[in-house]
């Protein structure tokens, strides 16, 4: 039996509300929760000897539940006849001083100040079906009438699914009212045992009448969990606050009925003192049933960076091990305090339980997993912030190796390792006559920690030329500087290098000098400028000597698509630009890390076009590729196992040496990161 509206407007008919409760009868239709549900909140804003409305009863029990338990004064009314009579008809015997009336909430005949509170169950939402000029200006009559019928002091108390433009009006209206406004997210889904008839997120909002005095500054309040309440300076942020709630409800709602195997679901947690997530939570499913059904695994701090944690392919591993159908891997974030872990399980208890699987059986206890094991040895060297970037930490950390690794992390994405520096004595003699001195540790500039970065440098090695270069001397343009790992080891290693190295953001290029051994000299420049900006200029200046090789190393933090390089850049305008700067030998080697497959293609596609010749390199581990890309055909052949061919292998033995005969401690295989080359 459909008893659903075919459209929004029907809510708001009188026609079908009679059909409604003709044909669903007495039985109680609970849109947005029972009595037990909204309980604690109705207690909390609502006394006993309160005169209470209720409007747009409908034939819902609230108001019998609500009499039965002490509130005696209760006034109802709603405009079908249908359900007033069968309300009277079932509750004159058993709840005779409870009144219903037939009335419309936007034209009331009551008197002013006639009642101390009023509860809307679910009547905004039915009369707000849109924002048309009819509509909007029924509710200004309904909120016009509710407040003239309010005392002093007295509370509207609205159950509402807060859809954004409700939300908006009730804002927009109140505030010019000078009415504090309180928000509650109320969970009718706790009861796991209740076949709930409706299952959004339900909103309780409280809106107390305050004779309006000029220049005292609004009150917005937002009360998410365990009645911790938070302030916000400007509706703006109740509706953030609100939406975020929402997409927490109902991606709450998706996992506890279906699987999410062919993706991870990532769902941040902030405790509204930061913008700054608490923690982040991973959701790993199985693809098969097995017996243990439900696990946490809290990832201790500072190893949140690790592959184990940090990619899809590491936590599914971790699941494996842990061996459940689906596993909530836990990552706690820096710029917060937290307790031990019987501290932080109870914290996340909560939480954990509404994002359950379907196969969790209610009442069997979660077990919280971790390595029970920190990094020693972790030094904060600094923290700052930049107007580019956010806020960022440089560190020193002791690996499982026992070296010591010194790293950029940006506040707003900690599960990524900007750059890494692995750190090593100096290399200086000691001078007769002092005591040993314990010498201070310095970056070590024959390290790469990226997979990616390796494979750049290989790419030197599909250029034609690329031993007559060597011997000669090349110019190359870095943009993307982050902490100068690869530009330095460019620096050091290639002494006949020329180096542009260009980034927009010059507090990086303070810490890159300051802590990552980046250093200007005559052969390498740093350049702060948008990177498209310089490129652009560099085309226009035609007696510009080329560049022998280009790379874009930049990556785009707000984006959830394509992140290596920004979309900008690989737009057929700004390649064109790259073109006119290139030499005709030259290469392009872009470092593309992409999340979403059409905009992956897209950016293949346009390089492509510029470039004709392209080849590529993926780097499973980091879930990059590195593209190498040419204007002229090159005598390369594409290869898909570990068997080089042999000019290219000459090549990578030149490279090699040309690496070792500046530093014996650097280890790297470019051999390897070229194993498997695929013409595109």
């Amino acid at each position: 039996m459909n008893l659903l509206p075919r459209a929004h407007a029907d809510f708001r008919s009188n026609a079908y509300w009679n059909k409604f409760f003709k044909t669903r009868g007495s039985t109680p239709f609970e849109w947005y929760g029972e009595f037990p549900d909204l309980c604690t909140l109705i207690h909390k804003y609502i006394k006993c000897s309160d005169r209470i409305l209720m409007v747009g009863c409908g034939n819902s029990q609230l108001s019998a539940d609500m009499y039965d338990v002490g509130y005696k004064n209760i006034v109802n009314i709603d405009t079908s006849d249908i359900v007033i009579r069968q309300m009277i008809s079932k509750n004159q015997k058993d709840r005779p001083n409870m009144t219903f009336h037939k009335m419309n909430v936007m034209n009331m005949n009551f008197a002013d100040g006639d009642f101390t509170a009023v509860l809307d169950k679910g009547t905004l939402d039915a009369i707000m079906t849109d924002e048309s000029d009819e509509v909007m200006a029924d509710v200004d009559n309904m909120f016009t009438e509710i407040s003239r019928t309010m005392r002093l002091g007295g509370r509207y108390v609205i159950i509402s699914l807060l859809q954004k433009h409700i939300l908006e009006k009730i804002l927009s209206f109140f505030t010019q009212m000078g009415y504090p406004v309180r928000i509650h997210h109320i969970d009718i889904t706790n009861n796991p045992d209740v076949k709930k008839e409706f299952c959004m997120p339900v909103f309780a909002i409280i809106v107390t009448k305050f004779k309006k005095i000029e220049g005292l500054k609004q009150i917005y309040e937002v009360v998410r969990h365990n009645d911790n309440m938070e302030r916000m300076d400007d509706p703006e942020k109740m509706v953030a606050a609100v939406s975020e709630l929402q997409c927490f409800a109902m991606m709450r709602q998706h996992l506890n009925k279906n699987s999410v195997c062919n993706e991870q679901v990532r769902l941040e947690l902030f405790d509204g003192k930061s913008n700054i997530p608490r923690y982040i939570l991973h959701v790993v499913d199985s693809p098969k049933p097995r017996p243990n059904k439900f696990a946490i695994f809290i990832v201790p701090m500072r190893r949140e960076t690790e592959w184990l944690f940090a990619m899809d392919v590491g936590r599914q591993q971790l699941l494996d091990n842990a061996d459940v159908e689906r596993l909530i891997v836990v990552v706690m974030q820096r710029g917060h305090e937290y307790g031990d872990m019987d501290s932080i399980q109870d914290e996340l208890n909560e939480y954990m339980l509404d994002l359950a699987p379907a196969s969790y059986k209610p009442g069997t206890k979660i077990p919280f997993l971790s390595l029970g094991e920190e990094l020693n040895k972790v030094e904060v060297l600094e923290e700052g912030t930049s107007d580019l970037t956010g806020d960022y930490v440089v560190e020193d950390i002791e690996g499982s190796d026992g070296r010591i690794y010194r790293r950029l992390i940006f506040l707003s994405n900690q599960n990524l390792i900007q750059s890494e520096a692995r750190l090593m004595e100096p290399e200086t003699k000691k001078k007769r006559g002092k005591k040993n001195v314990k010498n201070k540790m310095v970056v070590d500039k024959s390290y790469l920690a990226c997979k990616h970065h390796l494979s750049i440098v290989a790419g030197l090695v599909l250029l034609n030329d690329c031993c007559k270069l060597l011997d000669t001397g090349f110019k190359v343009m870095l943009i993307g500087l982050g902490g100068g790992s690869l530009a330095t080891f460019i620096h050091k290693h290639f002494p006949k290098v020329c180096l542009d190295v260009v980034d927009i953001d010059a507090k990086m290029v303070s810490v890159a000098s300051k802590w990552f051994g980046f250093g200007e000299d005559d052969r390498m420049t740093a350049h702060i400028a948008d990177g498209l900006n310089f490129i652009q200029e560099c085309a226009e200046n035609d007696a510009a000597t080329k560049y022998h090789v280009i790379i874009l190393d930049a990556d785009d933090k707000d984006s959830y698509g394509q992140i290596c390089p920004p979309k900008p850049f690989v737009e057929k305008e700004n390649l064109e630009n790259m073109k006119r700067i290139l030499s005709p030998q030259g290469v392009l080697i872009v470092n593309l890390l992409s999340r979403n497959e059409v905009m992956y293609a897209e950016s293949l596609a346009n390089i492509k076009q510029i470039f004709p010749y392209m080849y590529r390199t993926s780097i499973k581990e980091e879930v990059n590729d590195t593209v190498y890309a040419f204007l002229h055909a090159q005598k390369i052949e594409s290869w898909t196992s570990k068997k080089i061919p042999t000019d290219i292998f000459q090549r990578i033995t030149v490279l090699n040496d040309s690496i070792k005969m500046q530093s014996q401690k650097a280890e790297v295989d470019l051999a390897e990161s070229l194993a498997e080359l695929v013409l595109s």
